[in-house]
């Protein structure tokens, strides 16, 4: 394995280990931060892919003498293939342990549906149709058989483990509808999954945001917490900032702002785009947004497309619909 995806644990609080999970099918395609906290109930915020449970998790609970079949809750920040698709390896381990995501989640964990509603309309609209049948296959391994969930993530639930570790769940959508992110108060923590993606996971590439309307919602909500620590679910990328998927106060401060500004440059930028050519079809748009921030935010074309990366295409193509009033 290179050694740049060695990296597996990382026990940076005496009862929070981050764990790293290298996914992809037929090659590393990005990382994920999954969280374990050991209260008088184990848990694991998020569960990477299908394969990562048995690659990345397992070996890391051995390291403190701990097993799969120990964990008593999963706690999904969202519903998507690299956050949710490890929970029937999870489930099949530990048959009783609880499945806890968001309401408005529930749907996404299924693959088809997921593929569906997500990838499918973005590579019709980009004309990337011989992709279409791998992408829906490479989506249904990531994510396996999704077990059923016993129990909803609500606004303002407290998930009380023991041992002191209480948290509560705040509703912060725009990357998705059910995004939520975790905050123990108590040691000013918060577990964000991928609540404020900045300018995306993957170097160069546009941030998946599904509803931009309510993101910079979500984000005000984050920095109005007493924070110590942000822990994010990837290494996210702002202009000015080192990636770190861990930041301390006042880094976390200072990257939930610039994920506000990155927004607000894609939202500026598509409105003005789009009103001086409104009759222009829409991937000429979203290639002149692209184009416009190339510099800006360091963006590099997509190997697909020549330019935006397709999952890359909701941010604009919200603020499109909102620029024409639709």
């Amino acid at each position: 394995m290179d050694p740049l995806y060695n990296h597996t644990d990382f026990k940076f609080h005496p009862q929070i280990t981050q764990i790293g999970c290298y996914w992809g099918v037929d090659r590393v395609v990005d990382h994920t931060e999954v969280y374990l906290l050991e209260g008088e109930r184990l848990a694991l915020v998020d569960t990477c892919t299908a394969p990562d449970p048995q690659k990345y998790i397992a070996p890391a609970l051995a390291n403190i003498g701990r097993s799969l079949a120990d964990i008593d809750v999963i706690i999904n920040t969202h519903g998507h293939w690299d956050h949710a698709g490890g929970n029937e390896a999870v489930h099949r381990a530990a048959p009783e342990c609880e499945i806890l995501i968001h309401p408005a989640e529930r749907k996404i964990v299924d693959p088809d549906w997921l593929f569906d509603s997500m990838q499918l309309p973005v590579l019709e609209l980009l004309g990337l149709h011989d992709d279409i049948e791998a992408g829906r296959r490479e989506l249904r391994l990531l994510m396996g058989q999704p077990p059923e969930f016993t129990g909803l993530l609500n606004d303002g639930d407290v998930i009380d483990l023991g041992r002191g570790i209480e948290l509560k769940v705040i509703h912060t959508p725009g990357h998705s509808p059910g995004c939520v992110s975790l905050y123990w108060e108590g040691e000013g923590i918060v577990i964000t999954g991928d609540s404020a993606p900045g300018n995306s996971a993957i170097e160069g590439t546009v941030p998946i945001v599904m509803d931009p309307a309510v993101y910079d919602a979500s984000l005000k909500r984050l920095l109005d917490l007493d924070l110590n620590l942000l822990c994010q679910g990837h290494h996210y990328t702002v202009p000015g900032m080192t990636r770190e998927s861990i930041k301390h106060r006042p880094a976390g401060r200072q990257y939930l702002h610039k994920c506000r500004e990155v927004a607000g440059l894609y939202a500026e930028t598509t409105y003005e785009v789009t009103k001086a050519g409104p009759d222009k079809p829409f991937l000429e748009i979203s290639g002149e947004v692209f184009n416009r921030l190339r510099g800006p935010l360091g963006l590099r074309p997509d190997e697909q497309t020549g330019s935006i990366s397709p999952l890359g295409t909701h941010i604009i193509y919200q603020n499109y619909r909102r620029a024409l009033g639709g």
